[in-house]
Parts: C-alpha cells; structure tokens; sequence
C-alpha cells in the first residue's frame, strides 16, 4: 500500500493522472481515500478542494504518516497548471479578475505571473494582453475549419438527396411487368 501511495504522488507529480482502476482495488482502495480526493483536485484543477484537503488535519496527518506531504504540498503547481489548462478551453476570452478568482488567487499579479508562466511553459495556448488584462485562447488551426471538409461533406450530401429522389421516382413508376408484356 505505501508503494502505490509513492506511486500516486509520482505520476502527479511528473503530470499523469494516475488510472482510476488503481484505487478500485479492495486490498488497497481502504488507505487510498486522501489520495483519491488529491488526484481528482488535480484531474479537475480543483484548487479550492486543493486548499480544502491541505486544511484538512485528518488529510495532513495521513500525508505526514506516510512521509509524502512535501511532495503533495508542491502539488499545488499542477492543480493551477490544470485549472488554468481548463479555463483556456472553456472560454475564448476572460478578463484576469475572473482567472484569479477560478484559481482562488487573492492577488492579480498572482494571476498574471501564473498565466504568463503557463504561456511559456506551454501548459495553455494564449495570449494576455497587460495592458487590458484579457486572457485569449489562441486556437490552433483545425482541419475542419478550412473549406476541403466542407465540401466534401456537401458533396457527400448531395449525392445522398440525389440517391433518395431516384428512389421515390423509382417508387412512384415502378418498372413494367415484362411477364405481363410477353402474353
């Protein structure tokens, strides 16, 4: 069991999300329970639960007894990284007052700091204007905006609404009866 507790704080730590079949295991999953909650905090960039759980003195004794609570606490890092990642891809554009208070930041300049470290480390895909303090999502280009899926879509229906009028012209005149002709 305390190997899979150092595995856990491991893969959360590099930035995997550890399988959810690991905490399912009846032998294991009792002494998981903090460890669960700290995965989901950081699956879902849930940094009020973060703060929750690290207030929790129940949660901290049991981090302490397994000797990993500096490793957790420096987990907080990847709950604002997924937290950050989550809101780029929520909304095109946010004002930074609304960043700090997702990410329960007291300070702005905190805000700012975190955004523009996640733009250079690559965690999100934006731009922050300073002089506004907006936070826009700069999307990638996507092969389905540009024209060549478009058409081929359009083409393929059109071939469909041609197939389904021969049909019901099929339908309505059907084929003469050669048995009959032949009489």
């Amino acid at each position: 069991q305390a190997l899979v507790k150092a595995l856990v704080c491991a893969q959360l730590a590099v930035g995997t999300i550890p399988a959810r079949t690991l905490f399912a295991q009846p032998r294991v999953a009792a002494g998981l329970g903090p460890y669960l909650q700290l995965t989901n905090c950081v699956r879902r960039g849930d940094v009020r639960g973060f703060s929750r759980l690290m207030a929790d003195t129940t949660a901290v004794n049991f981090f302490r007894a397994d000797g990993l609570l500096s490793v957790v606490q420096r987990l907080k890092e990847s709950v604002l990284r997924a937290g950050l990642r989550r809101i780029v891809q929520c909304y095109a554009q946010i004002p930074l007052a609304a960043v700090a208070d997702r990410l329960a930041l007291d300070e702005l300049l905190d805000a700012e700091t975190i955004v523009l470290k996640g733009i250079h480390d690559g965690v999100i895909d934006a731009r922050l204007d300073l002089v506004t303090k907006v936070l826009t999502a700069t999307r990638k280009s996507s092969i389905t905006t540009c024209q060549v899926p478009q058409e081929a879509v359009l083409k393929r229906i059109g071939y469909c609404l041609e197939l389904r009028d021969q049909v019901a012209t099929n339908m309505r005149f059907p084929a003469p009866n050669y048995n009959e002709l032949n009489v």
